[in-house]
């Protein structure tokens, strides 16, 4: 456009050509619609399509550095690159881009120092040396694996304390709940060997006709904060049992847990590059699934993250497992023993600060005990001990951020303008201000129109709603996006079964807590919670394998199964 005004006012008293004068009046448009609306976003995917739009029609996209650059300045740069990879067994300095400092959230004012992200070149790497080493790690054969993950989980378990410290550390975890996820990693790298550790039979369909089930390839695993251990190693295990390459993308708010699983991977000896580690945001989980010899991804975060990764994983028409959170409904009817739910149902909700998928935040109670649930759970919820993560005592530590504390203030106070009440909590505990609390909050009156009550808040708030049959309680229970976890306390076993036809989720329990999953259950939500094959267990070796159907291929002798090992007898 410069240039176009510069020759204007070079040709004065020169008539532009009609071609000239289209250009400038396409340009002049082009700059008006990015004024007005291609400001900015927060949306990888939106700013994505947009870039790519506005780039076939003639603009360029420069970073703020090259900008500065061609201004005669430059950016500062820290003395030293924070680690942005581990790859072929070493640490890699971030080249370039962003560095995110990171924060205790039990004290803001400590810095944890930074991590950096990892940039496309080292992206490229961590896949290209993944995909090198898959073909041996999955000649390797069932039980060669199976050995290295039991390596594997010794190793976890030798650093259970240090494990434990981190999470506390970096992302709040009260002290025994970051003691048993440590042992619940461990559990399911045993479950793992136990369904994928040794060679099974190709099933024989027909005459000289069989099956297989063969590796992905290269895997990439996207993880979340809350549990930056258990649901890691819930993705490792399989996909490296079954014969998998996988790039781990983890969470920046848990870098120092990453550093302690990497170290137990290499203890066990997992081939150097087999499992690679980059961190960055949501836009380098895109562009690490966007690598070519990436084969499928798997992800555990938010909706509006997951309908992202599904529209790259569609557009490239490669395999997504997403598990996609919750809004989970508890629904209480009838005759209960209403202080054992009270107490179970603020347990769920409000441990490690509502910071769980599983976590029950919508209460849907019968009428006539409406008002005896709300006291009840009231005081259950304000006898749950408050207090420091490192303490063994406590249940309700820190958001992991006060960015996520200020958001749950918000949407709290934004309920009460609405004309919702608050039972017990709705502030910032005044002892704990030097760090990211924030009180366990019952909130009643909230409208089912409410975004309080319609979307997950991800942290210790609880809607508690009255309903008054299991026909209401039901539809409130599907009004919502989520579908991973509902739960019925009722004695009635008409309403049980009503219950677990209808509902539309991947998790139903009856009379139990609604936090908690068994380790060989598939896991997954319903709806907008979940895509794609469930998490654990026998369900596992549905996304981390893929069928093929052989012909002209002869039973071999059992007695040689043993013997032939991958090529006749292939895990899963």
């Amino acid at each position: 456009l410069e240039h176009v005004d510069a020759l204007t006012a070079l040709n004065r008293n020169v008539p532009l050509s009609a071609k000239l004068r289209a250009i400038h009046e396409q340009l002049r448009h082009q700059l008006d619609f990015i004024d007005r609306i291609a400001v900015s976003t927060y949306d990888p995917l939106h700013g994505e399509i947009t870039r790519r739009y506005l780039a076939g029609r003639g603009m360029a996209f420069l970073s703020t550095e090259e900008l500065i650059r061609r201004m005669g300045g430059a950016l500062p740069r820290p003395a030293v690159r924070a680690e942005g990879a581990w790859i072929d067994g070493r640490w890699r300095p971030a080249e370039g881009g962003m560095q995110w400092g990171r924060r205790n959230p039990s004290r803001w004012d400590e810095s944890l120092g930074e991590v950096g992200e990892a940039s496309d070149a080292l992206i490229e790497s961590a896949v290209v040396g993944a995909a090198r080493n898959q073909p041996a790690w999955a000649a390797l054969g069932a039980e060669g694996r199976a050995a290295h993950l039991r390596l594997f989980a010794q190793a976890l378990e030798n650093r259970q304390a240090a494990l434990t410290q981190a999470m506390i550390t970096e992302i709040g975890k009260p002290l025994r709940d970051a003691e048993a996820e440590v042992a619940r990693a461990v559990e399911l790298i045993h479950g793992a060997i136990e369904l994928f550790g040794t060679p099974r039979p190709w099933p024989i369909h027909g005459k000289n006709v069989c099956s297989r089930r063969a590796p992905v390839g290269v895997v990439a695993a996207v993880t979340p904060f809350n549990h930056p251990v258990s649901i890691a190693v819930g993705k490792l295990a399989p996909a490296l049992a079954l014969g998998n390459a996988v790039v781990w993308k983890p969470s920046l708010a848990a870098t120092m847990t990453t550093r302690l699983v990497v170290e137990a991977l290499a203890e066990a000896e997992v081939p150097q590059g087999l499992v690679a580690v980059v961190f960055g945001d949501g836009r380098t989980a895109q562009r690490l699934a966007g690598q070519p010899e990436v084969t499928a991804v798997t992800v555990t975060a938010s909706i509006a993250a997951g309908r992202q990764m599904a529209m790259l994983c569609g557009d490239a028409l490669k395999p997504l497992q997403a598990e996609l959170g919750g809004n989970n409904a508890v629904v209480v009817m009838g005759e209960v023993d209403i202080a054992r739910v009270a107490r179970e149902i603020a347990l769920s909700a409000f441990s490690f600060a509502g910071q769980r998928c599983t976590a029950g935040r919508r209460i849907l109670v019968e009428r006539s005990s409406y008002a005896r649930l709300v006291d009840a759970l009231a005081a259950a919820t304000e006898a749950l001990p408050v207090g420091e993560p490192v303490e063994d005592s406590t249940v309700v530590g820190p958001l992991v951020s006060k960015e996520q504390q200020e958001a749950v203030a918000r949407a709290v106070a934004g309920a009460r303008r609405a004309g919702a009440r608050v039972v017990c909590g709705g502030e910032v505990p005044k002892e704990f201000t030097h760090g990211c609390w924030y009180a366990p909050t019952i909130v009643t009156d909230a409208a089912p129109a409410s975004a309080l009550f319609r979307e997950e808040l991800f942290g210790p708030v609880a809607v508690v709603h009255p309903v008054t049959d299991i026909e209401e309680a039901l539809e409130l229970v599907n009004a919502v996006d989520h579908g991973l976890v509902a739960t019925l306390y009722s004695g009635d076993e008409a309403v049980q079964r009503r219950f677990i036809a209808e509902v539309r989720a991947g998790v139903v329990k009856l009379n139990c807590p609604p936090a908690g999953v068994h380790a060989d259950a598939p896991f997954g939500g319903w709806k907008a919670s979940g895509l794609g094959p469930p998490e654990h267990g026998v369900w596992d070796e549905e996304f981390y394998t893929r069928a093929q159907a052989l012909y002209g291929f002869a039973p071999v002798p059992e007695e040689a199964q043993d013997l032939v090992g991958q090529t006749r007898s292939l895990p899963g």
